[in-house]
């Protein structure tokens, strides 16, 4: 008899979880229901970002994004609201930047959108990074043991080593 009301407890405890969980899934496919219809001007205005903004300041990439979500609406794409319009969020997981940050990645928003593009990015990025912040980030993140970035002369442009000599 003991046993048989462990298993009816036991019983009624997984169901009673189920039952979240099946609450869980239908807000999570209001969610996507939502979304469906902002899709493509999602993927627009992330691709836009990921294409144009690597050179620009932050200010210039918020122009850039305003700009391009107004052209989406007026090309009639649906776009969400410029406060849920995020590129990042687009494609990297709130757990993506968990790891950027364990791996010393600043967490203010001009350093995060540049980690997406550079994560992102099929090709190598050329990374303007006075304060090697970038550098200590991808080192951290991928692992690896490289020598510091060679930086420029006293920031007159020139090598920090001296180039072959052309005087005879």
């Amino acid at each position: 008899m003991r046993l048989t009301e462990k298993r009816l407890e036991r019983a009624q405890r997984l169901i009673h979880s189920l039952g979240d969980e099946g609450r869980r899934w239908k807000t999570g496919l209001g969610r996507l229901a939502r979304r469906e219809g902002v899709l493509i001007g999602m993927a627009l205005h992330a691709a836009a970002f990921g294409v144009y903004g690597a050179p620009l300041s932050f200010d210039f990439r918020r122009q850039l994004l305003a700009n391009v979500a107004k052209e989406c609406r007026d090309m009639g794409f649906s776009v969400p609201s410029d406060a849920a319009l995020n590129p990042v969020s687009t494609f990297f997981s709130d757990d993506d930047l968990a790891v950027w940050t364990t791996a010393e990645l600043p967490t203010d928003p001009f350093s995060v959108q540049s980690a997406a593009i550079v994560q992102a990015s099929p090709r190598h990025c050329f990374l303007i990074d006075p304060q090697l912040q970038g550098a200590r980030w991808l080192r951290q993140l991928y692992d690896l043991s490289l020598p510091d970035a060679p930086t420029t002369a006293e920031g007159h442009g020139g090598s920090a080593q001296p180039g072959p000599s052309t005087a005879e």
